[in-house]
């Protein structure tokens, strides 16, 4: 039901400002103007980690998680409890989420988190600047190929540190552990979706200014 109501909110009120752009256009207006909201989550991690790992390990012990608490509520989209509990319930799918300052694992990929943020938010907002102020095009297309680009790397990146957990027996993210979520995993899957179309639309629309 959360989120539900969040996608009923975000899609109409962002379905005005980006109306009057072609379809392509659209689909990156609305990954972009995603990506800021993103970006204040990951900006609010270093503030909030101790919390996040505290949830995390209670989660993990009790064999519980964030949708099977009672005390949920619509109007938490509107604050950063919501998301902050999102993370440490994530941690049961990585548990290098809830491992804490002196964790080198932690700490990776905290400065993920803090370097995503950071890049994503800066090139995201040049993307809608030359989306609403005018930018020419090549510059544009350039800049949502940048994003595309730094994206899709990063969460290979990423990924791929939670790939080779899985088979780990040690770690808490070997695949047979029965306290591992994998569903938690699927809140990565857009970063293989939208990135990679952010790379094929720069390409595409850059490509003819070097087969000139």
């Amino acid at each position: 039901q959360i989120i539900i109501s969040w996608f009923a909110l975000f899609f109409p009120i962002f379905y005005i400002p980006l109306r009057n752009f072609d379809l392509p256009m659209k689909i990156i207006g609305y990954w972009c103007f995603w990506m800021i909201f993103i970006c204040i989550f990951e900006f609010l991690v270093p503030f909030n980690f101790d919390t996040i790992c505290k949830k995390g390990n209670y989660y993990y012990k009790n064999d519980k998680n964030y949708w099977m608490e009672d005390d949920k509520f619509v109007s938490d989209i509107l604050t950063s409890k919501m998301y902050m509990n999102v993370y440490s319930d994530y941690s049961l799918s990585d548990s290098k989420y809830r491992k804490g300052l002196n964790d080198s694992g932690f700490r990776f990929v905290m400065l993920g988190e803090i370097i995503h943020g950071i890049l994503t938010f800066i090139f995201t907002c040049i993307v809608l600047y030359g989306m609403y102020f005018g930018m020419n095009k090549n510059k544009l297309n350039l800049h949502i190929l940048i994003l595309g680009i730094i994206q899709l790397t990063m969460i290979i990146w990423y990924q791929s540190t939670v790939i080779w957990d899985m088979f780990i027996k040690s770690s808490d993210n070997y695949f047979n552990n029965p306290k591992w979520y994998w569903q938690q995993q699927g809140w990565n899957v857009p970063w293989f979706i939208f990135p990679p179309y952010l790379i094929y639309h720069g390409y595409s629309n850059l490509l003819p200014l070097f087969s000139n």
